[in-house]
């Protein structure tokens, strides 16, 4: 499943064992230690499952603790708690989220008619009328009827 990043994971944290330096925060440490040994437990349980339903269970435990590691190795090393960091994150979030521009209908240009263009009727389609805002927008008509 996702053995990769637990190796990954498993490797920096014992990079970190060995550089102490690194670690600003003991306390997330031994919470990330925590999550890396239930991912090895819930691995094993994973792989003895022999029902679907099973394995989709601990798929799921293993992939919430994956994120959990990864936010706590992310917390040890940066010194922040796990409340800070969600704000930082949120922060960041916010102001990368678009700004509404303001919307001005004399800056949309409507095509004038071509004298080449005929317009045919679009009949319409039978069921339930939903109104999309396609329908208020000009239409292009291709004609490809053969002119000889």
């Amino acid at each position: 499943m996702l053995e990769g990043f637990s190796t990954v994971l498993v490797a920096f944290f014992v990079f970190c064992l060995y550089r102490q330096d690194l670690i600003r925060s003991k306390k997330y440490y031994y919470a990330t230690f925590g999550c890396l040994i239930l991912i090895i437990f819930c691995n094993v349980f994973f792989y003895f499952m022999s029902t679907a339903s099973g394995q989709g269970v601990f798929a799921i435990l293993l992939g919430l603790l994956h994120v959990a590691a990864l936010i706590l190795t992310m917390a040890y090393i940066g010194g922040i708690g796990v409340t800070q960091l969600g704000q930082e994150i949120a922060q960041v979030v916010h102001e990368l989220q678009p700004k509404p521009e303001p919307r001005d209908s004399s800056s949309i240009q409507q095509p004038e008619p071509d004298s080449a263009q005929q317009s045919v009727p679009v009949p319409e389609q039978p069921g339930p009328s939903v109104t999309t805002p396609l329908k208020d927008q000009p239409r292009i008509i291709i004609d490809l009827s053969k002119k000889d």
